[in-house]
């Protein structure tokens, strides 16, 4: 069996993906496929549901060729392709890449959409060309990055603002309460600065006021130390008189024998 690269395929193979509108008959783009045809295809669907995470079925009907060119170049601007399948065809693929989830959109006019690129962006281009056509391509639903997604998801991203304003959000959403804990921070070391400053002014003002407050003391005790030698001296003088009294009355007692 033939493989061919992302995106390439014979012409008989793309000419049965790509129709320009379901076959009716056994003539032009209707005529029915061989075999061998038929397998290649098949290869062709199963190898791009197996290397693409994202793939959205959508539903189209009278869309001009001008009209799907200029889908297939806005989908190329976001890294996707536009690729019109058979529902047959489409469905024997899911089942041999094991995408089950995709059976389910394969009715009617179906066209795959394979995205290697933003899913969001890809939605989007999908949306804004719907509603500059009347709605003449809409969305069923998908694969978006190995999962199941629904129509309503679908429009849901479709119509989120651009990648790069989410991501200008999300960094204004961290960075403020980030930028509340560092000034909160700031405050909180500036105003214990400030404390400790205020108490060590605080206990130098006072050890340098000790001293006074020292020999005020050594002031007040110097009187008793001082009336206390006085009271010693005083008390020592009357006793030595005393003495010297004394003996007089010693004397007397002699000459009185």
């Amino acid at each position: 069996m033939r493989t061919e690269p992302y995106g390439v395929a014979s012409a008989s193979v793309r000419c049965h993906l790509l129709p320009a509108r379901p076959p009716t008959g056994s003539e032009g783009g209707g005529e029915e496929l061989n075999r061998d045809q038929k397998a290649d295809a098949i290869a062709v669907v199963a190898e791009r549901l197996a290397t693409t995470d994202t793939v959205i079925a959508t539903a189209f009907h009278g869309l001009s060729v001008r009209e799907v060119e200029n889908l297939r170049g806005a989908l190329r601007e976001a890294d996707g392709q536009f690729q019109v399948v058979k529902n047959t065809l489409a469905r024997r693929a899911c089942e041999q890449a094991g995408a089950g989830t995709l059976l389910e959109y394969l009715q009617g006019e179906t066209a795959l959409v394979w995205a290697k690129g933003d899913a969001a962006a890809i939605a989007k281009a999908l949306h804004t060309f719907a509603q500059a056509t009347d709605n003449r391509l809409s969305m069923k639903g998908g694969i978006l990055d190995g999962v199941p997604i629904s129509a309503d998801e679908l429009l849901q991203i479709a119509v989120l603002p651009p990648r790069d304003e989410l991501l200008a959000r999300l960094v204004r959403v961290v960075a403020s309460p980030l930028q509340g804990t560092a000034n909160a921070l700031d405050s909180l070391i500036s105003g214990m600065a400030r404390a400790l400053g205020a108490y060590h002014e605080q206990r130098g003002g006072s050890t340098t006021e000790a001293p006074p407050e020292a020999a005020a003391d050594e002031t007040t005790e110097a009187p008793p130390e001082a009336a206390a030698d006085e009271t010693t001296e005083a008390e020592q003088q009357p006793a030595a008189d005393d003495t010297a009294d004394a003996e007089p009355a010693a004397d007397d007692t002699t000459e009185g024998d």
